[in-house]
């Protein structure tokens, strides 16, 4: 790899030593726990997991205001006995949320974050 991107100008000479070819690389992971995120996971070369975890996940429609659906969500996520996490962008946001939660749906225990999606985490 590191030859083919010399001559193609992509890599200076001292640069060659910070690049590994595949096997190098697969050779060095092995002896690492790691754990790899991909679809085609048993495709890939040199890659041998010793367990598969499948994880299904949905997108959600916005609410947009529909705090009926919102609340006939929330129901039915806790009687299916799902940990539930809100996020909201603002204090002012989720101390309303808070509060409509305990006024709308006492038996529905939710832990309520401020913040963007990317803080926190």
């Amino acid at each position: 790899m590191q030859s083919r991107l010399l001559e193609e100008g992509n890599l200076l000479p001292e640069e060659a030593s910070l690049y590994l070819d595949q096997e190098e690389l697969f050779m060095r992971l092995s002896r690492l726990q790691r754990i790899g995120l991909s679809v085609f996971l048993r495709r890939i070369p040199h890659a041998n997991p010793k367990a598969t975890v499948s994880l299904v996940a949905r997108s959600l429609i916005p609410y947009n205001k529909d705090e009926d659906r919102l609340a006939r969500d929330l129901l039915r996520w806790h009687h299916d006995s799902y940990a539930i996490t809100l996020r909201a962008s603002t204090e002012s946001r989720a101390k309303r949320l808070k509060e409509w939660l305990q006024e709308r749906l006492p038996s529905v225990q939710a832990k309520i974050n401020v913040g963007g999606y990317f803080t926190r985490f």
